[in-house]
């Protein structure tokens, strides 16, 4: 790869923040797609509010469970180590019910 391609592939930080953690937008190049990796810690009894999500997001359990629940009453219980699949277009929240905190990375 030359020099001029591998600068167009060098990330930019932009500091952001969201709701549940802190957020590092990395731009790719001019006028693509930003990618969004978060680092979502729920302390023991957190419930995060209803919400319905437009763009697919994937993460791991890096620690801790969480119990994701729909509108519609139908729940998942991921667990460290598992993969999850944010809820697409659904209302739903999530929830720490355990006695010890959960950590999830997303992106």
């Amino acid at each position: 790869m030359n020099k001029i391609a591998r600068q167009n592939l060098k990330p930019r930080f932009s500091q952001c923040t969201n709701r549940y953690s802190s957020l590092h937008s990395i731009q790719r190049a001019a006028g693509k797609p930003e990618i969004a990796i978060l680092r979502i810690k729920l302390p023991p009894g957190t419930v995060l509010p209803l919400h319905k999500v437009s763009g697919q997001d994937a993460g791991i359990m890096i620690s801790g469970a969480l119990t994701v629940a729909t509108e519609a009453g139908k729940a998942l219980h991921p667990k460290t180590g598992e993969g999850i699949i944010e809820v697409v277009n659904t209302w739903h929240y999530g929830k720490n019910e355990g006695n010890k905190g959960a950590e999830i990375v997303s992106g």
